[in-house]
């Protein structure tokens, strides 16, 4: 069952987990705010505001194949200027961005309005 997310487990960790339930393939980006399986943050990483976590819609949507990304936010925390800049730039390439996603929730309320009626 996919349920809310706790400060422990992390909202990210979640969504990554959840995303081959929701017929999402992905992984994440943003390397060094995630913690591989000794508990070490892990410091490589792609361009300075590329979101943290990047996909593709499976065949349960309505265009599979389309890019997916997002960008984890905690509490109040808002999109940075290089952020916004490649969340408008994807976006523009035909991606589907979820630009501050705070929880699981967010992300699977996105995936419902992709999958055909």
């Amino acid at each position: 069952a996919l349920t809310g997310w706790t400060r422990n487990q992390g909202a990210m960790a979640q969504i990554n987990e959840a995303m081959p339930l929701v017929d999402v393939i992905g992984t994440y980006t943003n390397a060094s705010a995630v913690k591989n399986s000794s508990g070490r943050y892990l410091t490589d990483r792609v361009e300075v505001g590329f979101p943290d976590w990047i996909g593709c819609l499976g065949q349960n949507y309505k265009q599979p194949g389309r890019m997916f990304v997002i960008e984890g936010k905690r509490d109040k925390d808002k999109p940075k200027p290089k952020q916004i800049e490649w969340a408008d730039k994807l976006i523009k390439a035909g991606a589907l961005v979820i630009r501050e996603a705070r929880s699981l929730e967010d992300v699977l309320r996105v995936l419902d309005k992709e999958r055909p009626k």
